[in-house]
C-alpha cells in the first residue's frame, strides 16, 4: 500500500509577513522606495493581491516595464517581469487611468504566465517616464467594488505625490538679503524632470 504524501503547513505559515519584512530591509537604505513600499503593502492588502509594484515605462525608449519598487508575497525570489498590455490600456483610459481585470487569463500577452487577475492605475508622467501602480494575483477574483476602487485611487495619489513631485523643492533656491529671502532661478543646465516634453514644442526651445 502506497503511503500518502503529507504536506506540513507549518513551514508555509507567515511567509507573506517574512517576505514583507525582507523587502522592507532591502529598501531600508532608500527613503523614497521605503515610502512607496508601505503604500504597496496597503494596496496589496486592500485588493488581496499577491504582487504589487510601482512601474515606469521609458517614453523615449522601447517601452519595457521597469519596477521602481516591488513587493512580491507569492515568491521568495521577486518576479520582475510585467506585461505592458494592461499598462497601455490603463494609460489610454486617461490620467489617472484605471483598469481592473478580475479574470485576466489570455488577455495579458507576454510575461504574464500564471497571472489570473490584474489592477492597474496610470499615475502620470514626469516627462521621460510614465508611471503606474500595478497589482496582480495568481487566482481570479471578483471585480473590485466602487468603495475599494476609491481607496485604491487614494493610495495611487499617495504614490504620485512621492514620485512626481520629487524636484519641486529644487525649482527655486533662496539666498539671504537685507530684505529677507530672495528667490534665485535655476541655473543653466539644471532642468526639471519634464523638460524633455517641453523641448518637443517646436520653435520654443529658447523660451
Amino acid at each position: 500500500m502506497k503511503l500518502p504524501n503529507i504536506v506540513h503547513l507549518d513551514s508555509y505559515r507567515g511567509r507573506k509577513d517574512t517576505r514583507l519584512r525582507q523587502t522592507l530591509a532591502l529598501y531600508g537604505h532608500d527613503p523614497e522606495r521605503s515610502r512607496i513600499l508601505l503604500q504597496l503593502w496597503r494596496a496589496v492588502t486592500l485588493v488581496g493581491a499577491d504582487r504589487g509594484a510601482v512601474i515606469w515605462l521609458d517614453e523615449y525608449g522601447p517601452g519595457l516595464a521597469h519596477a521602481q519598487a516591488l513587493l512580491d508575497l507569492a515568491s521568495d525570489r521577486p518576479r520582475r517581469l510585467f506585461s505592458p498590455v494592461p499598462l497601455r490600456s490603463a494609460w489610454n483610459a486617461g490620467i489617472p487611468g484605471f483598469l481592473d481585470l478580475p479574470d485576466a487569463q489570455g488577455q495579458l500577452g507576454r510575461n504574464s504566465e500564471g497571472i489570473k487577475s490584474v489592477s492597474v492605475v496610470a499615475l502620470g508622467s514626469d516627462g521621460p517616464r510614465s508611471w503606474f501602480l500595478y497589482l496582480d494575483s495568481l487566482t481570479p477574483r471578483p471585480a473590485l467594488s466602487e468603495e475599494v476602487v476609491g481607496e485604491l485611487m487614494f493610495i495611487a495619489g499617495e504614490c504620485t505625490s512621492i514620485l512626481l513631485h520629487r524636484d519641486l523643492d529644487q525649482g527655486t533656491k533662496v539666498r539671504a538679503s537685507l530684505g529677507g529671502e530672495v528667490p534665485v532661478p535655476r541655473e543653466a543646465g539644471e532642468p526639471f524632470a519634464g523638460w524633455p516634453v517641453l523641448q518637443d514644442i517646436e520653435g520654443r526651445r529658447e523660451d
